[in-house]
């Protein structure tokens, strides 16, 4: 029984002062590599999102730019489109005035205004023009 009893607290010293076995080192290399890689890859997914949102933030600014670029195109034409408004009023206003002169002439001379050439294509050309200048001026975005 001292035989035995002996044999066992043998054991129970090398349990205690046991290095561990190449195995178990391998074992406990593999958990924590696996446990690194866990940490990696979601550093990596993380910076992935971060990556995606400062391409999404410059996409933004670009395209914010591109906007500002056709509020600024449209106001010009704007611009010009009320210049040009104001100048087809003006030439509206010369040529009826023109026009109504033509026809009193005309009417106490006792010529029909309708046989006037000039008067005619006066009245054509007035009328496009007038209805090219309301669509100028009625015109929206």
């Amino acid at each position: 029984m001292l035989l035995v009893l002996q044999n066992k607290y043998k054991k129970l010293l090398q349990t205690y002062n046991m290095k561990p076995t190449q195995e178990q080192i391998l074992s406990a290399l593999n958990k924590l590599v696996r446990e690194n890689k866990t940490e990696l890859k979601a550093e990596k997914i993380e910076l992935g999102l971060v990556d995606d949102l400062e391409k999404g933030r410059k996409s933004i600014i670009d395209e914010s730019d591109k906007i500002r670029k056709v509020f600024s195109d449209l106001n010009k034409i704007e611009d010009r489109a009320i210049k040009l408004v104001a100048k087809a009023d003006k030439l509206i206003k010369s040529n009826d005035t023109s026009l109504g002169k033509v026809k009193k002439q005309a009417k106490e001379l006792g010529v029909k205004t309708t046989d006037i050439k000039e008067v005619v294509n006066i009245e054509r050309a007035l009328d496009s023009f007038k209805k090219l200048r309301n669509e100028l001026k009625d015109f929206k975005v």
